[in-house]
């Protein structure tokens, strides 16, 4: 039974960080393509700052994601392989370093999703209001993908975190 958890975790998460990469590629083209050059054509330097900021931390994001996702491909692959004692203790080893860098990431991701959920917030009623339909609809999709992916990825960091006590416990 536990494998079978395992297994469906290890499947959520590796199709967690496909969607999330995919959707942070794409959102920091738009927020490149579309959202600075509204905000520089308009005299809105600070938006345009902020839109900056924002593309940086999603091709971050989108960039850490992809590595992952490929690194978590490979784990999978790599786990039919049989391996000695040397090599168990070693990567447990591994497995605790890995998770403590997950965690650090993670929460400064959390941190920095926070705050783009909260601008794109503000973008999407601030469109709306100006009647910029589609960069209304893009606003208020990227709003919506950084909570979804901000619940999503918190829920991940408990379940690596208790992971972790326990393995330390043990």
């Amino acid at each position: 039974m536990a494998s079978i958890l395992s297994s469906l975790f290890f499947t959520f998460h590796v199709l967690l960080m496909g969607g999330e990469a995919g959707a942070y590629s794409y959102f920091a083209a738009v927020t490149n393509l579309q959202l600075r050059p509204y905000f520089n054509a308009h005299g809105m330097e600070s938006d345009s700052h902020d839109a900056y900021l924002i593309f940086i931390y999603l091709v971050a994001a989108a960039v850490v994601l992809w590595s992952s996702f490929v690194l978590t491909i490979r784990k999978l692959c790599r786990r039919n392989e049989t391996s000695s004692s040397d090599n168990e203790r070693s990567s447990s080893l591994l497995l605790m370093v890995e998770k403590f860098i997950s965690l650090v990431l993670g929460i400064a991701f959390v941190i920095f999703a926070c705050l783009t959920a909260k601008r794109t917030w503000d973008w999407w009623g601030f469109f709306e209001a100006e009647g910029v339909e589609h960069l209304a609809k893009a606003c208020h999709a990227m709003t919506s993908v950084v909570i979804t992916s901000l619940v999503l990825t918190s829920v991940v960091m408990i379940i690596a975190v208790t992971t972790t006590i326990k393995v330390l416990g043990h």
